[in-house]
């Protein structure tokens, strides 16, 4: 008897440990997904509570509409720099594990950019992209180049964008790929090198193979990351010019919430769900692929 309650108290314990998370996720994860999920398929009235069920019809107009199809289009153009974003990851952390003094000073260097607020690393580089006054444009001219629309060309935003986005990720990644290359099998290179294999055969045969768990993981990390930014998308262009950088997460946020579109939740919560399963496929496709170049030392 005695045993046993001090077996309910230990349950009792454990219980009230588990449940503020627990409670955390059902009130603003759990609840807020289903609710969302039903309001994709009807009309709600948020002054008198009213719920009407129309069905598919928010996604059927999802389907058809030209600008979320834009905003796809142009978040698959964003998803392009992941795999170059990810290369400057892994160069840098290359660089950076280099034996030579000061590599512990650009290390903190390369990751400051990851600890600093999206907004105000955004509005900076919004400043730095400035047509007339801009740092870049500045250097152009001086240089005896023209000027360019960084965030006014419609075929130079994204591309600002992207730039931009690999500015901020590198220090993360870097310390992930760091430490990869730390745990690397040396006698893998050693090897290597008595058999006379060159740095190229080496980086590609040992260190691609042995930092490859670390690329999956940076890769699917990246893509969800890429797909659901919404803030840099919102502080630099708000989507212009001419819809260019105009993301999904961006158009559901103006349907749902400015009077450009009527502050239609249905239909933004269909849209929602609809890139949800974008990024659900994305996601799929990598693990999928995974079993091709991933490979995990045993």
């Amino acid at each position: 008897m005695k045993g046993s309650s001090i077996k309910k108290k230990d349950y009792l314990a454990g219980y009230l440990f588990i449940a503020p998370p627990i409670i955390g996720f059902m009130l603003f994860s759990l609840i807020p997904i289903v609710f969302s999920l039903v309001l994709s398929f009807s009309e709600y009235d948020f002054f008198t509570g009213e719920i009407n069920l129309i069905g598919f019809e928010g996604y059927a107009r999802a389907i058809e509409d030209e600008l979320f199809f834009k905003s796809l289009g142009n978040i698959c153009i964003a998803l392009g720099g992941v795999l170059l974003q990810i290369a400057v990851m892994l160069g840098v952390a290359l660089l950076l594990t280099a034996k030579v003094k000061g590599v512990t000073f650009f290390r903190a260097l390369f990751f400051i950019p990851s600890l600093c607020s999206s907004v105000a690393v955004t509005l900076v580089w919004k400043w730095v992209y400035n047509y007339d006054f801009g740092i870049l444009n500045g250097l152009l001219t001086s240089l005896g180049l023209d000027k360019v629309g960084w965030l006014i060309d419609t075929k130079v935003a994204m591309i600002s964008m992207i730039i931009q986005g690999i500015w901020m990720g590198i220090g993360g990644g870097m310390v992930m790929y760091i430490a990869g290359l730390k745990n690397a099998p040396r006698q893998y290179y050693e090897a290597a090198e008595i058999d006379g294999a060159n740095a190229f055969q080496r980086f590609f045969h040992i260190t691609l193979p042995c930092v490859s768990p670390t690329t999956f993981y940076i890769l699917v990390t990246t893509i969800i990351g890429t797909v659901s930014d919404f803030a840099r998308y919102k502080l630099m262009n708000n989507g212009g010019p001419d819809y260019s950088t105009l993301t999904p997460v961006l158009y559901i946020y103006q349907t749902a919430f400015t009077s450009q579109y009527g502050y239609d939740y249905t239909y933004a919560t269909a849209m929602s769900w609809l890139t949800g399963l974008f990024i659900i496929v994305l996601v799929a496709a990598t693990f999928i692929s995974s079993k091709r170049w991933v490979h995990y030392s045993v």
